[in-house]
């Protein structure tokens, strides 16, 4: 629910350029963009601990992406 990243798959962090260090460094408020969109998710993620949203992602070079973000909650 903080935000943070504990792993990413190595195509991930070649579609983002981020390596999977930095990823676990700038979280989740560093790679999509926080509009209603992820707003939405995040609230989904912490009341059913799963999410499967169309969202925007900033990628190392500055700019942005739409992608699929499926995620899952671990207690």
């Amino acid at each position: 629910p903080n935000g943070e990243i504990f792993s990413a798959n190595p195509t991930s962090s070649r579609m983002f350029g981020w390596s999977e260090d930095e990823l676990r460094k700038i979280g989740r408020n560093g790679l999509f963009v926080i509009d209603e969109r992820a707003k939405a998710a995040i609230r989904e993620i912490e009341t059913n601990d799963q999410t499967k949203a169309e969202l925007t992602f900033n990628c190392k070079d500055g700019s942005t992406i739409e992608g699929e973000l499926i995620s899952t909650l671990f207690r």
